[in-house]
């Protein structure tokens, strides 16, 4: 999506439009802005919300606080591959915490690693032998959020908060023979 180079004071309300071929002819729907609700704890239900409205402010958005520097990770059958990333100024690599957003079956990731007192870490990411197979080639989206500790300034306690960041830029991944680690 993009959005004007001049941004517009009012907010923009969306539309969209499924297109979809069946039996050869195009047929076209609007697709109905909805939220995911649960309801009872069991029961999950479609609800259609008011509109797709977005806000363009004309402000960049912000610089993600680490980078990999791998562009294509090799992941061995049955073993583990590793993500390393380097950590902006001003964050501790042990408060990321990563999630696979649509990810191939049998490659999960496993807690980070801190690598020694440097602003680095080490994200294991496993492959399983069995689903997954060598020659398999294709992108990692990993969406990153940041989780940190802090005392409450009124009731003085101990309070832990979860803040989304945001996607990675894509990770290519090719999956090798072998048990090995490696980059």
């Amino acid at each position: 999506m993009s959005v004007p180079t001049n941004a517009p004071k009012e907010p923009l309300v969306l539309q969209l439009v499924g297109h979809a071929m069946v039996r050869g002819r195009v047929l076209s729907r609007p697709a109905l802005p909805a939220e995911e609700w649960t309801q009872a704890f069991i029961y999950q239900h479609v609800v259609p919300t008011k509109d797709w409205t977005i806000f363009v402010t004309g402000q960049p958005a912000g610089k993600l606080p680490l980078v990999s520097p791998d562009r294509i990770v090799k992941l061995p059958a049955g073993g583990t591959g590793q993500i390393r990333f380097l950590v902006e100024q001003g964050y501790h690599p042990r408060e990321f915490r990563f999630e696979l957003s649509q990810p191939p079956a049998g490659i999960t990731l496993q807690d980070p690693q801190p690598v020694g007192l440097s602003p680095a870490l080490i994200l294991p990411v496993k492959c399983d032998a069995e689903k997954v197979k060598p020659g398999l080639k294709g992108n990692l989206l990993l969406l990153v959020s940041r989780e940190y500790a802090y005392v409450g300034k009124e009731d003085r306690r101990l309070t832990t908060t979860r803040q989304f960041i945001g996607m990675l830029p894509a990770i290519g991944f090719e999956v090798v023979s072998g048990r090995e680690s490696s980059r």
